[in-house]
């Protein structure tokens, strides 16, 4: 699914890697962070191959299905940056209802968002056997700041393996935004234990596609473990 977070330029702002397998039953509703149950881990014999050129598209390779999928975690790279923005963009437009195309100047943008990043907060699921970008998160701390899954990935259980890998990592708690009108990644996050905080609206500033006000509107969720709630 698309988390597209609500404060994010050109979008919505405010180790070891390892391998998972999948065994997952399709979900009926469309979610652009992939809706399904956590994947098993195990840390695999090697690390992946750098990638020196850009990977093919998935649309290059066999559709995917649960039994299909394959993934691996891997450390960011700078030359992952184009492809994983084009994934991100379309994942984004798609659970937007925006037309999907990759405006130059936004385009830049995002990679030029992406390069000011710490490498150690963006987390990728990367096709071993292609070197695809698969998804993508930014954790800040407790903040989420993006989570984002392949359009041909979603509904595979990507999506919570990698809510669950931040979950993982910030065991105190998570916050992120989600866009009133993206109602399927709220109730990705909902279903998920996440509750909403407060409604607001984003910057126009670091949502270029945005042509009112109301397009804006956002929700902030919250996520604290069942410990803590006590």
């Amino acid at each position: 699914m698309t988390t597209p977070s609500a404060r994010s330029p050109g979008m919505k702002p405010r180790g070891s890697p390892r391998t998972c397998s999948f065994r997952i039953p399709p979900r009926a509703s469309r979610d652009a962070e992939g809706c399904g149950p956590a994947a098993e881990f195990r840390e695999p014999g090697r690390a992946p191959v750098p990638v020196t050129t850009m990977p093919p598209t998935l649309s290059e390779t066999p559709t995917l299905t649960p039994e299909k999928l394959r993934f691996e975690w891997v450390d960011y790279r700078p030359e992952y940056a184009l492809e994983l923005v084009k994934m991100w963009r379309r994942s984004f437009q798609r659970a937007m209802g925006l037309a999907e195309q990759d405006n130059f100047g936004e385009l830049n943008g995002q990679i030029d968002l992406l390069a000011a990043i710490d490498p150690a907060r963006i987390h990728v699921a990367m096709d071993p056997g292609s070197s695809t970008v698969l998804g993508f998160m930014v954790l800040s701390g407790t903040r989420l700041d993006h989570l984002y899954v392949h359009v041909e990935c979603q509904r595979l259980g990507l999506g919570t393996a990698l809510l669950n890998l931040a979950k993982r990592k910030s065991p105190a708690g998570l916050e992120l935004f989600s866009f009133q009108r993206n109602e399927v990644a709220q109730g990705f996050y909902i279903r998920r234990g996440f509750k909403e905080v407060e409604r607001g609206f984003a910057s126009f500033d670091d949502n270029p596609w945005a042509t009112d006000r109301e397009q804006l509107a956002d929700i902030k969720f919250r996520w604290e473990p069942r410990a803590k709630r006590k």
